[in-house]
């Protein structure tokens, strides 16, 4: 779902939390709040809390980087999102590197940069699916706005859509998802990329129907990945992130390709 809305609010195929670097961010936050206790007044929720908060300040850069002309650009966009992506990931580095914490402190910041299902529980899926169905049922409200922005800022606003309330809930569902994802598995890349386009291929492009699809297919991409990262290296278990990076960066390549090719055939 994360990776919906930024391609919405971008109109860009390849945007989501983890090129953007909203995915870094929030693992940043996250590492902060293990290893140094910062965001402890939000007492057991504050790995969530600080997560939120690397993904909106992540976002804020991506974004901000990318504006030429109050006008947000594809190449600059996704150059913006690897540059901040890389600055959260080597500060991840130097908080980790730099801790005189014990060895089970950074062995769990460790994690959260390398993705994995085996620290959730029932605790954190709690919090994890109160977010996620809150955000569910407001995307749910959205999806008509969703349709409309794919068009274009100038067409959706001919059609009286609230251009600044739209994407001011886009971002803040997308960083509210996402911090909340990260704080419970770490940083698993490519889904938000990936499961949109093939959710499109199979239901097509209405935001009512690709909504729920994508929740079902990406879930189960999940799963699969999942289970071949602890089968291909057991009996030790492959990061899964390792996993669907190997799915998810040809992928990734492949839509540039696209992009390219569609561009020489407008020139």
């Amino acid at each position: 779902m994360s990776g919906i809305l930024m391609q919405a609010l971008t109109k860009n195929s390849l945007a989501d939390p983890y090129v953007l670097g909203i995915s870094s961010g929030a693992s940043a936050g996250a590492v902060c709040a293990i290893l140094f206790g910062w965001f402890s007044f939000a007492g057991n929720y504050n790995v969530m809390f600080g997560a939120t908060i690397g993904a909106v300040i992540a976002l804020v850069l991506s974004m901000k980087v990318a504006t030429i002309n109050n006008r947000i650009t594809s190449t600059q966009l996704i150059l913006a999102g690897i540059a901040v992506s890389a600055l959260f990931s080597s500060l991840t580095n130097v908080f980790i590197y730099h801790s005189k914490t014990g060895s089970d402190k950074v062995n769990t910041a460790l994690y959260w940069m390398l993705g994995s299902l085996g620290g959730a529980n029932w605790a954190k899926m709690s919090y994890g699916l109160t977010a996620f169905i809150v955000c569910s049922i407001v995307i749910g409200f959205f999806h008509k706005s969703l349709d409309v922005l794919m068009l274009g800022d100038e067409t959706a606003a001919t059609l009286g859509l609230d251009l600044r309330r739209t994407k001011t809930c886009i971002i803040i569902l997308a960083t509210v998802l996402t911090g909340t994802i990260v704080s419970i598995s770490g940083v698993i890349g490519f889904v938000g990329l990936v499961i949109p386009h093939i959710t499109r291929f199979i239901v097509g492009s209405s935001h009512r129907r690709l909504i729920p699809a994508s929740v079902l297919v990406g879930g189960l991409f999940l799963i699969v990945c999942d289970v071949i990262s602890r089968v291909i290296a057991s009996p030790q278990e492959l990061s899964i992130g390792v996993v669907t990076a190997f799915f998810g960066a040809p992928f990734f390549l492949f839509l540039i390709r696209k992009r390219k090719n569609a561009f020489r055939g407008r020139e």
